[in-house]
């Protein structure tokens, strides 16, 4: 799932739109639930596995129609001239307008211990990112202690 910024924090910002991506690999949230039967816990490792194998496929598959999105606009807005009060405030759900289908000008941000909660390594979460963004162009930023401020 993909969640993007407010149109109205994106009008008002000078930053670059945020989107925050959320990866479900697990139907419970990384505990096991032996005293709570009604409240799911995680699923087991292999299964956390094979849905965060997934889970990033789909995520790369977003990333670039958001990229084809982003150079069809930039294509058309090249040959179409609107006058400037006709332009239109930014969209929530406008790419940024610097990536490409290949991922260039796209960043991902990732907290290193978030695949740990699921009884995944660090090695094999990269192992995974790897497979499904080998040749992508844009950034990835690993985290090892979650920024504060």
């Amino acid at each position: 799932m993909i969640i993007p910024q407010r149109a109205d924090v994106m009008c008002t910002s000078e930053l670059p739109p945020i989107n925050i991506a959320c990866l479900f690999a697990s139907h419970g949230d990384g505990r096991r639930n032996y005293f709570r039967p009604r409240r799911p816990g995680r699923d087991g490792k292999q299964k956390v596995h094979d849905q965060t194998d997934g889970a990033l496929a789909r995520l790369r598959e977003r990333l670039r129609d958001w990229g084809e999105l982003t150079e069809m606009k930039a294509a058309l807005d090249a040959t179409v001239r609107l006058p400037t009060a006709a332009a239109a405030p930014p969209s929530s759900r406008t790419p940024n307008p610097n990536w490409t289908k290949s991922g260039r000008g796209m960043q991902i941000y990732v907290y290193q211990h978030n695949g740990g909660d699921f009884q995944m390594s660090w090695p094999e979460v990269e192992a995974l990112i790897r497979k499904h963004f080998a040749g992508w162009e844009g950034t990835w930023n690993v985290w090892t202690k979650m920024p504060v401020g």
